[in-house]
């Protein structure tokens, strides 16, 4: 279970797609993504708009928040390595 208050205000509403998404195993997390369908890809790409991501930057960069390193921390950094990941898929995957 994922303690809320260590996750900012901002990106609580996302943590049932970080749980889906940001499986801690690079291979496991891998695998899910490439065997997306388009429209998956797309839907979670769509998460990431210009105002989540500087959410997360600043989140995920803090200083205080890299050294602590709670599960919260763990599970959106792996949710935002999903969606990098699944931005490359994806523009592979689309029809040229």
């Amino acid at each position: 279970m994922y303690n809320e208050e260590n996750i900012p205000k901002k990106l609580r509403a996302l943590i049932s797609k970080a749980k889906k998404w940001g499986l801690g195993d690079d291979g496991y997390r891998d695998e899910q993504i490439e065997n997306s369908s388009i429209e998956e890809l797309k839907s979670l790409v769509n998460i990431f708009t210009e105002e989540i991501i500087v959410e997360f930057n600043e989140w995920l960069s803090d200083e205080n928040e890299v050294q602590k390193s709670t599960d919260e921390y763990l599970l959106f950094t792996c949710f935002f390595m999903a969606y990098e990941y699944a931005e490359s898929v994806l523009e592979e995957k689309s029809p040229s």
